[in-house]
């Protein structure tokens, strides 16, 4: 599935990294600009820098909760984007607000994307078409075992870095073109740039439910749907997304959770 025209843009803000990346996932393959926030405060952030077309809110979020943030943009009209609430409290939906949000507005977790993909298709006045992709094989079943992607200085640990903000894996410093290799054997599930946060980015589906992830490549070197070996060099690392230096974000997640790469990769 993809769409005919501009590329629009998409900013998801929930304090949940997992809905987040979830969300990402699914609307970045179609060709959406994804853009993500953490907090309401960081959606304010973001918002003049990245100009959405289209803002999926959370509504429960510590500090300033979606109601607010969704308050707070229109007062100050610091954008026209449309907002769909995105909620796990079905009641919300049917409750009035006086922000013009309607009960079709309204998007209840567990999210369904066939639902999320006509209300975008609505919103947004989208032409769709049909996706030419085959699906990827499955991969083989998973050795147990990872490597460390490239060696370098690592600059960001896994979990909390500030107020309202996660690191779902680990930063490591890298010479810009240094080559990033495969942590484990798998199947190359995402090759792209359209999550704008990270930049180049590749995701590699090693089954038993585990993915690793490797952000702000310079270069891409593999497709969608390519078997890899583990240590096979699989792009080039970079600057890319939303980074200021040449570096590599990488991630292991099991079953879509985030896990401390640190505890799966051997010491060194």
């Amino acid at each position: 599935l993809g769409y005919t025209g501009a590329r629009r843009r998409i900013l998801i803000v929930d304090n949940e990294a997992v809905d987040r990346e979830l969300l990402a996932g699914v609307l970045a393959p179609i060709g959406f600009l994804i853009d993500q926030a953490a907090s309401g405060e960081e959606c304010l952030e973001v918002l003049p820098r990245f100009r959405p077309d289209v803002i999926l809110m959370d509504l429960a979020m510590p500090g300033m909760d979606g109601w607010e943030t969704i308050r707070t943009i229109r007062r100050n009209r610091f954008s026209d984007a449309r907002i769909a609430v995105v909620s796990a409290n079905a009641f919300d939906k049917g409750l009035e607000n006086d922000l013009g949000i309607a009960g079709d507005d309204f998007i209840t977790k567990p999210v369904r994307f066939d639902e999320l993909l006509d209300w975008l298709g609505r919103a947004l006045n989208l032409d769709w078409i049909e996706a030419v992709e085959p699906p990827i094989a499955p991969p083989a079943a998973f050795s147990g075992r990872f490597q460390w992607p490239l060696q370098g200085k690592l600059i960001a640990r896994f979990g909390p870095l500030a107020p309202g903000k996660v690191n779902d894996g680990i930063n490591i410093a890298a010479a810009r073109g240094t080559p990033i290799h495969a942590a484990a054997a798998g199947v190359v599930a995402y090759a792209g740039d359209q999550i704008a946060v990270y930049g180049g980015l590749i995701l590699i589906d090693h089954g038993g439910g585990w993915m690793s992830a490797y952000g702000h490549a310079a270069k891409i070197d593999v497709q969608r749907g390519q078997a890899v070996k583990a240590g096979e060099v699989i792009g080039l690392a970079g600057a890319t997304g939303q980074v200021q230096s040449p570096q590599l974000h990488f991630q292991l997640r099991k079953n879509r959770i985030p896990v401390d790469p640190m505890k799966q990769l051997p010491p060194r």
